[in-house]
C-alpha cells in the first residue's frame, strides 16, 4: 500500500454525503494546476462524482523532468492511489503529499544521477539493483567495476636506496590490480639487484652489450606478461623516481574515463632542488602545460594493448625511445596526455659541474637523433631545439669570432695606424651583450625576482655550447647515422 492509499481510505470512512461537493471542487482546482488541458465536467444530478478521463489524460500529460518517464509514473501511480476505488478525488492535502512523495523520490534520483549512479526508476538496469532502503524510498546500488589491472617496469642506474624507495612508491594496494613490478639492469650481482630481490621484485638482467634503454625496458614489459597476461596498463617508472602515493589511482581513473588516452604522465618535482641549484634548474626545464602533448618522458602510465599495437620500444636507438613510442601511438590516432596531478619525485643529487655539461652534451645528441628519426612534418620532432643548439651553440659565436678577427686584421693591413684592438674588443663585446640580452630574457621570462631564474638563464645559455658538441657527436658518428639511416629507411 503506498502512501496516500492509508489516507484515502480514512478520508473516504468519515466523508458524507455532504463532503462530496467540496471535495470534487478541490480536486478540479488542483487538476486545473497540474495541466491545462485537463478538464473537470460536472452535472447537476451527480454533483459529487467526476469524470475519470479527464483526470487520466491530465496524470499522463504531466512531467517531472528529473528522470525521464520513470518521474511521471510515480506522479501517476500517486494520484492513482489518492483516488479511490469509488472514483472520489482526493482532498488537497493528500494530493500535496503525494507530489511530495514523489518529489523526494525524484530529487533521490537526480542525486544519484549526478554521483554516476544512473538507474531507472521503476527497475533496474546499467549495472544497477533497486532494492528499499531503510527508509522506505527506493536507493539505487551500483555494482563495482572489475579492478584495472597494471604492472611496474623499473629501469636505470641509481643507488639502492634510491631503489628502494622507488618499488616501495610502485608497489600496489590491492592484489585484485596485479601490480607485479620488475627490475631490469645489467649488473646481476650488485647491491642493487640484490634489494631488489628483498623487496620481491623480478629482476631481469640483460646483458650490457644489448642493454639499449628500449631492449631493456621491452624485456621488462614481456616479464610482466609472462606474470599477468591480462594487465590493462604498465607504468614505466626510471629507478631514481618516487610515485606519488596518489598518481596510480587518480591516473587509471582518467585511462578509464577517457579511452582515447594511451599515454599519461603527470607533474615531476625534484628531491633536491632547495639543496642543489643544477637539481632546481632541471626541475624547471621539465615544465610543461596540462593537456595533449607530443611525446611524454621515461616516467608514464601507457595502456598495456596500445603498447602492444606498436610493437613496443625500439631497440635500435640508444636514445627518445619514449618519445618515439608516443609519437607512433599518436600516429594511430590516440593521444598523449599530461594529467593536472603529482606523479612523484626525483631522489638523484647533481652538485659539480660536469654533470650539467655530461647532461647539455646529452641532450644535444637526444635533439639530433629526434630530428632525424621524427623531424619531418607533420612531427617536426626536436627540430627546434636542434635549431638552436646549431645556432647559440655554433654558429653565432663562429660568427662573432671570424666577424672580429678578419675586422682587426683588415684595419691592421688597410689602416696601420688604426686600432685594431679595439676592434676586435668591440665586435666581442657586441657578442657578449647578444647574449647577455638572452639570459635576461630567460630571466624574465621565469620571473627576475628569483635567483634561479638568472642561473636558469645563465646556464641554459651556457649549455647550448654542449648541446652543440652533442648534435656534432651524433652526425660525426658513424654508427649513429648508418642506426638513423636504416630506422628511417
Amino acid at each position: 500500500m503506498s502512501v496516500g492509499d492509508g489516507a484515502v481510505e480514512a478520508e473516504a470512512a468519515n466523508s458524507g454525503a455532504g463532503k462530496k461537493k467540496s471535495a470534487s471542487k478541490s480536486a478540479a482546482k488542483v487538476a486545473d494546476k497540474s495541466s491545462d488541458k485537463s478538464s473537470v465536467k460536472t452535472s447537476g444530478k451527480s454533483a459529487g462524482k467526476t469524470s475519470d478521463k479527464p483526470a487520466d489524460k491530465s496524470s499522463d500529460k504531466s512531467s517531472v523532468g528529473a528522470v525521464g518517464g520513470g518521474a511521471s509514473s510515480i506522479v501517476e501511480r500517486s494520484i492513482a492511489a489518492s483516488s479511490g476505488a469509488a472514483g472520489a478525488s482526493p482532498p488537497q492535502g493528500v494530493m500535496a503529499s503525494a507530489l511530495a512523495d514523489a518529489a523526494a523520490r525524484i530529487e533521490a534520483g537526480a542525486l544519484a544521477e549526478a554521483r554516476g549512479q544512473v538507474v531507472p526508476v521503476n527497475g533496474s538496469a546499467n549495472g544497477a539493483v533497486l532494492h528499499p532502503g531503510p527508509t522506505g524510498a527506493t536507493q539505487p546500488v551500483t555494482r563495482p567495476d572489475p579492478a584495472l589491472r597494471f604492472g611496474v617496469v623499473i629501469y636505470g642506474q641509481t643507488t639502492a636506496d634510491a631503489l628502494e624507495a622507488a618499488i616501495r612508491s610502485a608497489a600496489p594496494k590491492s592484489k585484485d590490480q596485479g601490480g607485479s613490478v620488475v627490475f631490469v639492469t645489467d649488473e646481476e650481482t650488485s647491491e642493487i639487484a640484490e634489494r631488489a630481490n628483498s623487496l620481491d621484485a623480478d629482476v631481469v638482467v640483460m646483458r650490457s652489450a644489448l642493454a639499449s634503454p628500449g631492449r631493456a625496458r621491452n624485456a621488462g614489459y614481456r616479464r610482466l606478461k609472462a606474470i599477468d597476461p591480462d594487465i590493462d596498463f604498465v607504468q614505466f617508472l626510471e629507478a631514481d623516481f618516487v610515485l606519488h602515493e596518489d598518481w596510480l589511482p587518480s591516473a587509471l581513473r582518467l585511462m578509464r574515463r577517457r579511452p582515447e588516452v594511451a599515454v599519461v604522465e603527470g607533474h615531476q618535482r625534484d628531491i633536491h632542488a632547495n639543496v642543489s641549484m643544477l637539481n632546481r634548474l632541471n626541475e624547471l626545464s621539465r615544465l610543461k602545460p596540462d593537456g595533449e602533448l607530443q611525446a611524454a618522458g621515461p616516467t608514464s602510465l601507457i595502456r598495456a594493448k596500445s603498447f602492444e599495437a606498436v610493437g613496443g620500444f625500439r631497440g635500435d636507438i640508444d636514445a627518445n625511445d619514449h618519445e618515439d613510442l608516443c609519437i607512433r601511438i599518436r600516429r594511430r590516432g590516440q593521444r598523449v596526455w599530461r594529467a593536472n596531478a603529482q606523479m612523484g619525485v626525483r631522489h638523484s643529487l647533481k652538485k659539480k659541474l660536469g654533470d650539467w655539461w655530461r647532461e647539455a652534451r646529452r641532450n644535444g645528441y637526444d635533439y639530433a637523433q629526434g630530428a632525424a628519426l621524427h623531424g619531418v612534418q607533420p612531427e617536426r620532432f626536436r627540430v627546434l631545439e636542434q635549431a638552436r643548439a646549431l645556432v647559440w651553440g655554433g654558429a653565432f659565436p663562429l660568427f662573432i669570432i671570424l666577424s672580429a678577427v678578419f675586422c682587426a686584421l683588415g684595419v691592421s693591413v688597410l689602416a696601420p695606424g688604426g686600432n685594431a684592438i679595439g676592434v676586435l674588443i668591440t665586435i666581442l663585446s657586441f657578442g657578449l651583450l647578444v647574449y647577455l640580452a638572452k639570459i635576461m630574457l630567460v630571466a624574465i621570462r621565469y620571473g627576475v625576482r628569483y635567483r634561479a631564474s638568472w642561473a636558469y638563464g645563465i646556464l641554459t645559455t651556457l649549455g647550448h655550447f654542449g648541446e652543440f658538441f652533442g648534435v656534432a657527436k651524433y652526425y660525426f658518428s658513424n654508427r649513429s647515422r648508418q642506426k638513423t639511416r636504416e630506422a628511417v629507411a
